[in-house]
């Protein structure tokens, strides 16, 4: 899930592995590098990113731009200032 530990993960420039909804991810303003897996599917996405390696550290690698832009606070105080002012 969209969790704090995957923000963590993200944040480490580690692969994240969960599931996120389309819908949830429809809604978020940047491409979220999470890599899409469901219980049924975990096996498969866990060789994919094995044999495909280098999709894997860059999905990776967008983690923590990802973080950076969407959850150092900056997001949440800007919109949350027109509510406070």
């Amino acid at each position: 899930a969209y969790s704090a530990f995957a923000v963590e993960a993200m944040a480490a420039g580690r692969v994240t592995v969960g599931h996120v909804a389309k819908h949830v991810r429809g809604l978020l303003p940047l491409q979220l590098p999470i890599v899409e897996a469901t219980p049924d599917t975990l096996a498969d996405v866990i060789e994919q990113l094995v044999t495909d390696r280098e999709s894997a550290r860059a999905t990776a690698a967008a983690g923590p731009q990802y973080v950076r832009e969407l959850h150092d606070g900056r997001k949440s105080a800007e919109v949350l200032s027109t509510f406070l002012q």
